[in-house]
C-alpha cells in the first residue's frame, strides 16, 4: 500500500507577509483559516492541526495554517509581538490569502488564544462561520490558567523556578505588549455575533465555554455545541500527546452540515516558500518519498563549515522544544552555518494518517528519515552534514553515522537509549518472567515502558515481593548487560571510522541516569575513546529550557560545525571505511544570548 504521504498531496507552503503558512487542498468554494493556540499549547498540537487540516482538505475545504509573528516559522522575535492586535492582522491577511486561491465563502477555527484571534477577526473578513475550540471567554482567565499551567508543567518536568515566570509554559512566555492587550480581552462583552455560524467545543468543568456560546446565541448566532472529548489527553507534552480525533470529526462534521462542500476551481496560488532577513534566507523543503517536511536555512553572506541537521526528540516538531531549532538554525545562519530543520515521518508538518495515537519512537523509519535528509543535503551541495539531536533525535544521529560512511561528526544531546532492540530483548525478558506474569496487570506493557525509560520498573514491582523483585533484577540486569555490549560495539565502529562525537547530558538529569545505568558512572568506557567528548551541564532539564543551557548548545554546534574549516589545512583524511552494523535497526547572541 502507498504511504499516506504518496495518497495525499503534501501541503503548499506559502509565505504571509513575515508569516509561515501551509495551504491544505487546493479547490472549493469553501475555505478554512485555522488559527493555532499560542506556545506550549501550539507545539503540543501542532500534528493534530494539520491532521485537522488535512481531513477538511480532504472533505472538500482548502484550508490554510499560518505561524503568528515571532512563533513558529515565522519572522520575527516574540518578545516583540505588539500584542492581539498584530495576530488578528495576520488572521486578517490569512483570509485574504484563501480570497486569492479563489475561496467566496469563509470560515475560521481557533484553539485557545486562537479563539480569541479568530472571533475578533471574523467580522472584518467577513467570515460566516466560526468555530472556538477551548475558547478562553475573558483574557483574564486565559492568563490565570497560563500561569497555572506553566508552574504545573515547571514542576513535573522539574524546570527552574525562573522558567514558571508568569506566563511562561516549558519556555514559551507571553510577551507584555501581548500580556497587556489579554487582560481587557472579553468576548463575553461582544455587541454583535462575529459569524452567523458558530461551533464551541467546550472543556468539561469549565463553564466560561458554555457562557461564552449562550452569549453568543444571545447575539443571535447559530450556536452548536460540542465537548471537547480529550483536551486534557491532547496537551500532556508533545511526545505523548493524543490528537483530539473526536473532536476533530466532529468540526469536519459541522462544516458538512452548515457549509456543504462545493467544487470549485483549482488554486493557481504560487508556492512562496521562502522568508528572508539581512542574515539569513529559509526555505520550505519536502524531502524524500513521504515528503518530508523540512525547512532550510542559510547565510545570506558565505556559506562555512558543516550543514547542520537538526532532528526533532520525541513528538517535538522541527520548530524544536521553547521554538530552539528555529533560534539555532538563525544564529548559525549569521554565523554563515546552514542548517536544514526536519520533521520526521508523521511528526509536525510532515503528512500522516488522521491517529489518536502518539508518535512511534525509536524506529528504524526515523532512522531512513535522518538519512534521506542527508542524501537531500548532499545533492544539493551542502555537506558535510552535521546531525545534532536530543533524546530520540541523538538515537536518529547517533544510527544514522553508524548506516553512512559520508559523516563525520554527530552530537548527542541527552540520549536515553543507544540500541532499540524490538525482536529480542523486551519479548525475551517477558518469557522469563513466566508465572510471575499473572501478578502484573500488563507486564509487557510495563517493560516496554521500561526500556523506553517511560518507567522506574523496580519502583513500580516493588509492592509485589521481594522474590519477584530480585528475579526481574536479574533478567533486566541481563538484558541491560546485553545492551551495553552492543553500545560499546556501535561505539568502537564510529571511532574505528574517526566519527567525532560529542555527548552533551544535563547532570543528574534522565538521561545521565540512563546513561550511568547501562555504562557506569558517567558512561564509564566511552572515557577511553578518543573520538568522544562528554559535556555536562548542570542546572538545566532534558529539554534545555533554560536560555543559557541552549546558548551552550549552540556554541558547541557551531564550534564542531566549523571544525572542519579551522582543521582544512592540515588535514589527510583517509577514505571512510564504509560499515553495516545491525545494531536493532537494520543489516553571535541573538534570541538565545544570555
Amino acid at each position: 500500500m502507498a504511504p499516506e504521504s504518496a495518497r495525499r498531496p503534501a501541503a503548499l507552503s506559502l509565505t504571509l507577509g513575515d508569516c509561515a503558512g501551509w495551504l491544505h487542498g487546493t479547490s472549493g468554494e469553501t475555505g478554512v483559516l485555522l488559527c493555532s493556540p499560542w506556545g506550549f499549547e501550539e507545539l503540543c498540537l501542532r500534528r493534530a492541526w494539520r491532521m485537522l487540516a488535512d481531513n477538511l482538505a480532504d472533505a472538500g475545504y482548502p484550508t490554510l495554517r499560518f505561524d503568528y509573528p515571532g512563533c513558529g516559522d515565522s519572522l520575527g522575535d516574540p518578545e516583540k509581538v505588539a500584542g492581539l492586535a498584530s495576530l488578528v492582522e495576520a488572521a486578517r491577511l490569512g483570509a485574504d490569502t484563501l480570497r486569492k486561491a479563489g475561496v467566496r465563502r469563509l470560515v475560521i477555527i481557533g484553539q485557545g488564544l486562537g479563539a480569541t484571534v479568530a472571533a475578533l477577526a471574523a467580522p472584518s473578513v467577513e467570515a460566516e462561520g466560526l468555530a472556538l475550540l477551548a475558547p478562553p471567554a475573558r483574557g483574564r482567565d486565559y492568563l490565570r490558567e497560563l500561569s497555572a499551567w506553566g508552574a504545573m508543567v515547571a514542576e513535573t518536568m522539574h524546570l527552574p523556578a525562573d522558567i514558571a515566570a508568569p506566563g511562561a509554559v516549558a519556555g514559551f512566555a507571553l510577551p507584555d505588549g501581548l500580556r497587556t492587550s489579554l487582560s481587557v480581552a472579553n468576548l463575553l462583552d461582544l455587541a454583535q455575533a462575529p459569524a452567523p455560524q458558530v461551533l464551541v467545543a467546550a472543556r468539561p468543568g469549565r463553564p466560561g465555554d458554555t457562557r461564552l456560546a449562550e452569549r453568543l446565541r444571545q447575539l443571535g448566532a447559530q450556536v452548536a455545541e460540542v465537548a471537547y472529548a480529550g483536551y486534557e489527553a491532547a496537551l500532556g507534552n508533545p511526545t505523548a500527546a493524543h490528537a483530539p480525533v473526536d473532536v476533530i470529526a466532529a468540526v469536519t462534521d459541522w462544516m458538512q452540515s452548515r457549509f456543504p462542500a462545493q467544487a470549485g476551481e483549482a488554486s493557481t496560488l504560487p508556492a512562496l516558500d521562502q522568508l528572508r532577513t539581512a542574515t539569513f534566507r529559509e526555505t520550505a523543503v519536502r524531502i524524500g518519498p513521504h515528503q518530508l517536511f523540512g525547512v532550510l536555512c542559510e547565510p545570506q553572506g558565505r556559506r562555512r563549515g558543516d550543514t547542520v541537521l537538526l532532528l526533532g526528540s520525541g513528538g517535538d516538531p522541527h520548530v524544536g522544544w521553547a521554538r530552539s531549532h528555529v533560534d539555532y538554525a538563525r544564529e548559525l545562519a549569521a554565523a554563515g552555518v546552514a542548517s536544514l530543520r526536519l520533521d520526521s515521518r508523521e511528526a509536525g508538518d510532515s503528512p500522516g494518517p488522521l491517529s489518536a495515537e502518539p508518535l512511534q519512537l525509536y524506529d528504524e523509519s526515523q532512522v531512513e528519515d535522518a538519512l534521506s535528509a542527508v542524501d537531500w543535503l548532499e545533492r544539493q551541495g551542502l555537506g558535510p552534514v552535521l546531525p545534532v539531536g536530543r533524546c530520540s533525535g541523538a538515537f536518529m544521529a547517533f544510527h544514522a553515522a553508524l548506516r553512512d560512511s559520508r559523516i563525520g561528526r554527530i552530537i548527542l544531546v541527552n540520549q536515553r537509549r543507544f540500541i532499540w532492540d524490538r525482536q529480542g530483548g523486551v519479548e525475551a525478558a517477558l518469557d522469563k518472567v513466566g508465572h510471575y506474569q499473572r501478578q502484573v496487570r500488563d507486564p509487557l506493557k510495563l517493560l516496554v515502558r521500561w526500556v523506553r525509560g517511560d518507567l522506574n520498573l523496580e519502583a513500580a514491582l516493588a509492592r509485589l515481593g521481594p522474590a519477584m523483585l530480585m528475579k526481574l533484577r536479574g533478567i533486566l540486569g541481563g538484558h541491560r548487560r546485553g545492551l551495553a555490549c552492543r553500545t560499546l560495539d556501535a561505539f568502537r565502529t564510529l571511532e574505528k571510522r574517526g566519527v567525532a562525537i560529542s555527548m552533551l547530558y544535563c547532570r543528574g538529569g534522565e538521561g545521565h541516569a540512563d546513561l550511568n545505568a547501562l555504562l557506569g558512572q558517567d558512561g564509564g568506557p566511552l572515557k577511553q575513546l578518543n573520538n568522544v567528548e562528554r559535556i555536562w551541564l548542570d542546572g538545566a532539564d532534558h529539554g534545555l529550557t533554560p536560555v543559557a543551557a541552549r546558548r551552550r548548545l549552540l556554541d558547541l554546534i557551531l564550534a564542531t560545525a566549523l571544525t572542519g574549516e579551522v582543521s582544512a589545512v592540515s588535514a589527510q583524511n583517509a577514505p571512510a571505511e564504509a560499515e553495516d552494523l545491525a545494531l536493532g535497526l537494520a543489516a553571535p547572541g541573538g534570541a538565545l544570548a544570555a
